[in-house]
């Protein structure tokens, strides 16, 4: 094909396409940009783990040992032990996390084996299944409402949502399991609307992937089962009993690491033990109502501000407002009963799943907004449903109003990823570590002391992989599994305790005397910075007690 043809074609297209075009190059850049110098956080380290065929518990008997050693050490090691078979990758996450299950992992350890295993390497394949989400936003949308101008508004607003992006950017499963929710919801539209055997079979599979990926793609199900109980009482009553059949079929396969998550379960109980941290319903900063109003609002802008910061508020209302507008005139239009059936399961049930969990064991999964991906899909669909009338609207004012709430969300969205991308951290990785490794570079001739949990976590084990790539030469660690700091020699000008679990803290305080460091202590980490004293580094304790633990 010739320039001029180019040229020519490139003038039919309208100024809306143009737009979105450009929209969602801008959105590629920003999920591409800077991948390798985000903080690489805790979680993201268990990925590596996983993706090298390491066991934790096997890394933590290595070099929870009472020796000094070098930050170096521990990336060392870890790659001269990395294996390239899948066997361990499955093994260790059914031994130590059995609440994740293996498909994102496996994926991530050929990825990389391709690609490459550095941080860039692991994270874009995140990246690339971001880019991926927006075309399949297009096709849900173009199936769902049947208007080219909705899917254009749902594809402009998920290029730069800073939500997509943030997550764009992290070597974890939910850019993946994006992808996975919206091949399901395209699959389901297709099986209901041609009852052809095909599409029940391929949404069946797509179901199993999606169970594979992640335990709460069991909400993702539930949620089109009330989707099709509309049609059961309507005009498709052959379609719930082919769905019954497609999910049932699905959990079968699934069946395997059900039975492994239940043998290993005391493993996935202290790998997940933060969740059931007490959060109260609606008294105090962290409470659960205004967790979920923000969350939602995080869907088009971001905020790295405590969540009472009076522009964050402002904001965030604003979008919650656009939102439950929008799914209001969703619900009054006569012509799409359907669409608001899909569009209110898909947002009501994997919220309120984990949000009615969370009330009655006054726990905190739904404080986590990655945790209902579907249900953040479901609110884009409704504002782009709105927004895409509005601006096909044969009144003037009609048009104005849709143009300048896509203006006002995409500008919101362009704003809040250049600040993103433009920071080493962000709020749903540690804002704390990377303060540390900053604090203890200072100082001179200092050694970090991390000692092993009680609770059969490995949550210290991650917090000081994630720490050790940027830590400089004149920090030393000193790993262990015993409370009696035994092998701090004189030459040490500071020493410091990262991260005293509360089991461990009053143990370790009785027995050194200990100053909490402030400027360090997170909520959300759960991570703090204690420095020994100068006279306890000239202390000695009995070596035969070095692995006592209490």
């Amino acid at each position: 094909m010739n320039m001029k043809v180019l040229i020519s074609n490139f003038r039919k297209l309208d100024g809306f396409l143009i737009l979105a075009i450009a929209i969602v190059i801008l959105g590629g850049f920003f999920r591409f940009y800077g991948l390798e110098s985000k903080y690489y956080w805790s979680d993201e380290v268990y990925t590596s783990i996983r993706v090298f065929g390491l066991s934790a518990e096997a890394l933590l008997n290595h070099f929870y040992t009472g020796e000094i050693i070098s930050p170096h050490d521990l990336s060392n090691y870890i790659e001269e032990q990395a294996s390239t078979s899948l066997l361990p990758t499955i093994l260790g996450l059914a031994k130590e996390e059995p609440q994740h299950p293996p498909l994102f992992f496996l994926l991530a350890k050929l990825w990389s084996s391709n690609f490459s295993s550095s941080v860039t390497g692991i994270r874009s394949m995140s990246a690339a299944f971001s880019l991926l989400n927006i075309g399949l936003i297009f096709w849900l949308t173009r199936l769902l409402f049947r208007s080219r101008t909705v899917s254009l508004s749902a594809v402009s607003l998920a290029a730069v949502s800073p939500f997509y992006v943030l997550y764009a950017q992290e070597a974890r499963p939910y850019s993946f399991w994006t992808a996975i929710v919206l091949v399901s919801c395209i699959l389901l539209l297709y099986a209901n609307r041609t009852k052809q055997l095909k599409f029940w079979i391929g949404y069946a599979c797509a179901l199993a992937l999606g169970l594979y990926t992640f335990f709460l793609s069991l909400a993702l199900s539930i949620s089109h089962g009330l989707y099709l109980t509309y049609h059961l009482f309507s005009k498709n009553r052959c379609a719930f009993k082919q769905y019954a059949q497609a999910s049932l079929f699905s959990i079968l396969i699934f069946t395997p690491w059900i039975i492994t998550t239940v043998f290993y379960r005391d493993s996935a109980i202290a790998a997940t033990s933060w969740t059931q941290n007490r959060t109260p319903l609606w008294n105090g900063n962290e409470s659960l109502i205004k967790s979920w109003f923000f969350n939602f609002g995080r869907l088009f802008l971001d905020f790295n501000t405590h969540i009472d910061h009076p522009i964050t508020v402002a904001l965030t209302f604003s979008t919650v407002i656009i939102y439950l507008l929008s799914l209001l005139y969703l619900v009054k239009q006569k012509s799409a009963p359907s669409q608001a059936a899909f569009v209110i399961s898909l947002t009501a049930f994997p919220f309120l799943a984990i949000a009615m969990y969370d009330i009655t064991q006054e726990s905190q999964i739904s404080t986590t907004q990655r945790y209902f991906m579907p249900a953040c899909l479901g609110v884009q669909l409704s504002i782009s449903y709105f927004i895409g009338r509005c601006i096909s609207s044969r009144f003037w004012l009609s048009k104005k109003l849709g143009k300048l709430l896509l203006t006002y969300l995409i500008l919101l969205g362009v704003a809040y990823n250049y600040l993103i991308i433009s920071a080493d951290t962000w709020w749903n990785k540690s804002e704390v570590l990377p303060r540390i490794a900053d604090f203890l570079n200072s100082q001179d001739k200092s050694v970090l002391i991390v000692l092993k949990r009680r609770d059969g976590s490995f949550d210290t084990l991650g917090n000081v992989l994630s720490l050790s790539p940027y830590l400089d030469d004149n920090v030393n660690l000193l790993l262990q599994q015993g409370t009696y700091l035994t092998n701090i020699q004189n030459g040490y000008k500071h020493a410091y305790i990262l991260d005293m679990s509360p089991d461990l803290e009053p143990i370790i305080k009785s027995r050194y005397s200990v100053r909490t460091v402030p400027g360090f202590q997170s909520r959300l980490d759960e991570i703090s910075l204690h420095k020994l004293k100068q006279n306890e580094l000239k202390q000695r304790q009995p070596a035969s007690k070095t692995s006592t633990q209490s």
